[in-house]
């Protein structure tokens, strides 16, 4: 007889308030800027990438977190202030940035693109870095 047992997403350990939006943020990113990618929640994504009909023209972004109207993203790349704004104007919420090592948004890439079921296959393309970005940590702020 085998037995599985499924790992809650930091997103629904959040939602089911047994850990602060805080805990999720230290269980999903190391100090290194090291994602857990096991414990993303594909809905968290679905319900970004969703608002962005052309989602190819978004920055490499990696939905981690949604609560209390505010969106975690993490950028393995510093944002324009442009793409700031279209994102917090398109899903008409605050937006609160956290950097990550680019081998972590390549893991995440690998698994999306090969993974015809995931959502974010859908979306992954590269971004070449222009003057004039906007950057915000929340590792200044959070004890990750």
């Amino acid at each position: 007889m085998t037995t599985s047992t499924s790992v809650l997403s930091a997103w629904q350990l959040l939602r089911n308030r047994e850990i602060t939006y805080q805990q999720a943020l230290e269980n999903l990113i190391d100090k290194r800027g090291i994602l857990n990618l096991k414990l993303l929640d594909k809905e968290v994504a679905y319900r970004f990438f969703r608002e962005f009909p052309e989602p190819k023209d978004l920055p490499p972004v990696i939905p981690l977190l949604l609560w209390r109207n505010c969106d975690y993203l993490a950028f393995p790349v510093e944002i324009s202030n442009e793409d700031f704004t279209k994102m917090s104007d398109s899903t008409f919420s605050e937006i609160k940035i956290i950097s990550i090592a680019e081998k972590s948004y390549s893991a995440w890439y690998h698994r999306e693109k090969i993974n015809p079921k995931s959502f974010g296959n859908r979306i992954i393309r590269t971004y070449s870095k222009k003057p004039g970005f906007y950057r915000k940590s929340l590792f200044s702020t959070v004890n990750v």
